[in-house]
């Protein structure tokens, strides 16, 4: 009687494997050794993995299958004893460029969820915490601050509001509000107000003392303010001089800077609200490169030193020729002998200095213009971006290159997202530490910590997770390190260490040779983790 415990497999006849019969133990770490060619890849893939892998597709409904790749059947007698099958292949697919070491382990989404639940945002300017303050509170402070006096509630209106808006005092009057304050001026609404050349504008939302009996009036006058001006609430004398800012919301109290919501959106380079604008959150940029651009510095402009720009072609020759007048150089002259001055403007144009330019007309007549050159770089970029051919654009690309963007400094986030922080750490700079010195980081934080008590079990999913991939051996790694640079041993042992935190039993997981490009010396910490698998 066939041993239920075991695989079996009988008559398997797949690609190079000739009629072979043999009974594999569940619940062991089973190793298939044998030359190059001897057929290790085609059972242990194409026939244990891929028969285990159909068998759990066909089980599924017929719905569910169509959005699933259907797996050939194997060329085999009888497999029995099989469970479905993970996997954990050395390279399955080409990364995108947008796949970092933390998207594939998904330990970035829970840092995108701890930082929107616990992050500390901070002005970027002034480099100040930035709090929130809750009515009751922002009633205390007026009260104990500026008790027995007469003040002015106001909350300001956006300069980006009042631009947009050309009947925006016309809104406020209709709102029944009967006063504002242009530029530190208060105006009576039935005034006219000069509203084309403020730089600011308030809404003045109650006149009172503040006193213990007005503590109501107080309170419903800030919640009204606090509807009208986004949550930001200024606090004037009578005479419109600014006593106080509050706010309801993040905000700085020197510059007014508010960031947007904390929400795990704000935290990912692969969502327009966190990825930095200039780059897209790629963290490269592409730039017309000068030395692809002169491509044989040694040639001078007239010979071809810079293609399409030479004597064969008659327009942008002509325009060379009479730059060179201007600026008295020899077009025969190699390129690299001419002034660094005149390779400036050749390729990045002359600025604001016009320079007389012959234009032949239809009709064979010369006609002359002044004007500033445009330069070569700035002539292949607004090319690139007008023409719709594919052929011209192939080729201008050509003389791109690559570099880090000069805005987030390649870490693909914008200012908002880089300046909240946990324990003096922003997103980007924890992703750019070790894994060993990320899981050091987040085991010495205070589990007491203030507003830390709200993200304890996301830490300790991270915590676990970190654990996983150090135990692998790949503890090197960051997790900002893009996917496409680390090699196959080392993907394979990340997606190992992401099926061991997932914890699923009854599985059977086939491994390709998971020990490749690890050192002798972690070899250990490799089976135990298999152990552990197990």
């Amino acid at each position: 009687m066939e041993n239920r415990y075991n695989i079996i497999i009988r008559g398997a006849r797949h690609h190079n494997l000739k009629n072979l019969d043999l009974e594999l133990p569940k619940n062991k770490l089973v190793v298939i050794t044998g030359v190059s060619g001897s057929g290790k890849s085609t059972l242990a893939f194409d026939t244990i993995y891929a028969e285990g892998q159909r068998r759990y597709i066909e089980s599924l409904s017929t719905y569910a299958r169509q959005y699933l790749r259907q797996m050939k059947k194997p060329e085999v007698d009888l497999i029995e004893g099989l469970a479905p099958a993970i996997s954990i292949e050395q390279r399955t697919t080409t990364p995108s460029p947008r796949s970092t070491v933390g998207t594939i382990t998904e330990i970035l989404d829970y840092l995108r969820l701890l930082y929107s639940r616990v992050g500390q945002p901070y002005c970027p300017t002034h480099q100040k915490p930035l709090s929130i303050q809750t009515i009751a509170e922002i009633v205390n402070e007026v009260l104990t601050n500026f008790g027995e006096q007469r003040i002015l509630i106001a909350v300001p209106i956006s300069k980006k509001r009042v631009s947009r808006e050309k009947n925006v005092i016309d809104k406020i009057r209709s709102a029944g509000f009967v006063r504002v304050i242009a530029d530190g001026v208060i105006y009576e609404l039935d005034d006219e107000v000069p509203i084309k050349k403020i730089h600011t504008l308030d809404i003045i939302i109650d006149r009172l003392v503040a006193k213990v009996d007005n503590r109501q009036r107080l309170v419903d006058s800030i919640e009204i303010g606090e509807e009208s001006g986004s949550g930001k609430i200024k606090i004037l004398d009578a005479s419109g001089k600014l006593l106080a800012n509050y706010s309801t919301i993040y905000a700085c109290p020197d510059c007014s800077y508010s960031p947007p919501p904390l929400t795990p959106k704000l935290f990912s380079f692969n969502n327009p609200v966190g990825a930095c604008e200039k780059c897209n959150g790629l963290g490269k940029i592409q730039f017309f490169d000068p030395d692809k651009i002169v491509g044989v510095p040694e040639l001078s402009l007239s010979s071809g030193a810079i293609d399409g720009w030479d004597r064969r072609n008659e327009f942008y020759h002509r325009l060379l020729r009479d730059l060179a007048n201007h600026y008295r150089f020899d077009l025969d002259t190699p390129f690299n002998k001419l002034d660094k001055n005149v390779q400036t403007t050749i390729l990045y144009g002359s600025d604001d200095e016009k320079i007389k330019f012959s234009f032949l007309n239809r009709d064979g007549k010369i006609r002359h213009e002044k004007r500033p050159f445009e330069g070569i770089i700035p002539n292949f970029q607004k090319k690139l971006e007008e023409t719709r051919s594919s052929a011209i654009k192939e080729k201008l690309i050509n003389f791109q290159s690559k570099t880090t963007c000069p805005e987030c400094s390649g870490t693909r986030l914008c200012t908002d997202t880089r300046h909240v922080l946990i324990n003096k750490f922003s997103i980007d700079k924890l992703c750019k530490l070790t894994l060993s010195e990320t899981l050091s980081f987040f085991s010495a934080i205070p589990k007491k910590t203030k507003n830390l008590k709200i993200g304890a079990h996301i830490i300790e999913e991270i915590t676990k997770r970190l654990s996983f991939l150090v135990d692998v051996g790949v503890d090197y790694l960051t997790l900002d390190r893009s996917a496409s640079s680390i090699s196959g041993g080392e993907h394979q042992r990340i997606r190992l260490a992401s099926q061991i935190g997932s914890g699923l039993t009854g599985v059977i997981y086939v491994l390709d040779e998971p020990s490749i490009g690890l050192h002798e010396r972690d070899n250990m910490r490799l089976i135990n983790t298999l152990k552990t698998l197990r």
